[in-house]
């Protein structure tokens, strides 16, 4: 698609250029799905990234930019950007272009970095074409990547990084740079989601009208993956990468700052703890199950420790709480900071996750790193953390009978204890720094960044 650059005085439709607005003229002869991915990208030529600090750049430190949009200071993705950030921030200025301004004190404490000894320059997007997000149905985050891309241009010619990383999946960048993939979105997602059947017929065209305009934007962005390096978090997801012409993936395993080992299996309370976002995906109402059926089984004195924060609708958080009502055994601990998380985990006997297809599960490393004895659904990434197949099941029948047997057997919990901590500590931050650092410098020693 031809482009027509932005003048810096255009802000409005009547301030365009002659040559941009005949230009719309020519795309009502095009499919509506083309027509609707030009009106997208152009609504943000005329926007431009905030930068939020001001900074002046060391002109003589290489410059790099990060690009992770939820830069918070909770999830698996987050930690994955914070620690990639530190390690850009040895040997360069950094620029990290993100939806809000982070708080890194908080993304400190929760992850184990120093970000905040030194931030980055802090870049936004525009607030301009927020609303158009708010509407946008299903993949939204393709439509929000290829928006994106306009800014990092920006950002580009402006700052000139010598290199970019993107820790939120597939995206194109300015330059080749290096990926990190937790979940291939744009290669992976390459489906319409069906809109719900109740919704009239006028809604539910115009919602396939979206999706598609999303997919048409993904596939722009899947046409460019080769030009990066790509490394992902697990066997598993690199699988479920589509072949790209030869393109080869790298594996680099999450970093899992390690809790302190915990109490003495004695002195633990029998309790299971579930620790991570407060999502439909994450199958909380699985969870609850197998604790009830295992107490029901005859392990009546577990309780249940969900720890973490909600991303969920209204609706859905009505759906989980109501699933919740009447068992006085479950308990919440919402946005623990690092060290009473720790002091939860630590004191705590089991750990569950219900995710299908988890891409790695950074809880279910943490809460080894703790002591716990984890169970984990079989599939993803967690089989590969967990190594022990009596550690995972199919169902909520098959897990809490897992975890009756455990409960019922002082042998099999100590052999299971003791192998924990040492296999959660195999993901430590430093492995993933040294490994992180050794791709970036190949990165920027070669001449084109492609393996």
């Amino acid at each position: 698609m031809r482009c027509v650059r932005r003048s810096k005085n255009v802000r409005s439709w009547d301030d365009a250029p002659r040559e941009l607005r005949s230009r719309r003229k020519q795309d009502l002869e095009r499919t509506p799905a083309g027509f609707g991915v030009r009106i997208a990208l152009n609504i943000a030529v005329w926007v431009k990234p905030i930068s939020e600090s001001g900074m002046q750049l060391n002109p003589t430190r290489p410059t790099a930019g990060l690009y992770h949009p939820p830069f918070e200071d909770f999830g698996g993705g987050e930690m994955v950007a914070a620690w990639t950030l530190q390690v850009l921030q040895e040997e360069h200025d950094t620029i990290l272009y993100c939806e809000k301004t982070p708080d890194f004190a908080r993304i400190d404490d929760r992850f184990g970095t120093k970000l905040s000894d030194r931030p980055p320059e802090v870049v936004l997007p525009s607030k301009r074409w927020a609303w158009l997000m708010m509407i946008w149905p299903g993949q939204g985050v393709l439509m929000k990547q290829s928006l994106a891309v306009r800014d990092l241009l920006q950002i580009d010619r402006r700052f000139n990084p010598r290199i970019w990383v993107s820790t939120f999946d597939d995206m194109t960048m300015p330059k080749p740079g290096i990926q990190y993939i937790h979940l291939p979105d744009v290669t992976h997602n390459n489906r319409l989601a069906a809109p719900p059947a109740d919704w009239s017929w006028l809604r539910r065209t115009i919602w396939v009208f979206l999706q598609k305009i999303s997919l048409k934007m993904g596939m722009r962005m899947a046409a460019t993956a080769d030009a990066h390096r790509s490394v992902t978090n697990s066997t598993w997801t690199a699988k479920t990468l589509r072949p790209t012409g030869g393109r080869e993936v790298g594996l680099i395993y999450p970093p899992v700052p390690p809790f302190p080992p915990g109490l003495p299996w004695e002195q633990r309370e029998e309790r299971v703890v579930c620790v991570g976002r407060w999502a439909t995906l994450k199958r909380m109402d699985v969870v609850v199950d197998i604790v009830r059926r295992a107490r029901l089984a005859g392990a009546s004195n577990l309780r249940l420790a969900f720890a973490g924060f909600w991303d969920a609708t209204e609706s859905e958080r009505e759906a989980v709480m109501k699933n919740c009502a009447g068992y006085d055994w479950i308990e919440w601990h919402e946005r623990l900071g690092r060290k009473d998380m720790q002091e939860l985990v630590g004191s705590s006997r089991y750990g569950l996750h219900a995710m299908i297809d988890e891409h790695f599960g950074i809880a279910v490393a943490e809460m080894m790193t703790a002591g716990c004895v984890v169970f984990a659904h079989d599939s993803g990434g967690p089989p590969e953390i967990l190594v022990d197949r009596r550690q995972v099941y199919a169902d909520a029948e098959d897990g809490s009978r897992i975890l009756h047997e455990v409960c019922s057997s002082p042998a099999l919990q100590a052999e299971l204890h003791q192998a924990a901590r040492p296999r959660g500590m195999r993901f430590s931050p430093e492995k993933f720094c040294d490994a992180m650092r050794e791709e970036i410098r190949d990165c920027e020693e070669s001449q084109s960044c492609p393996s």
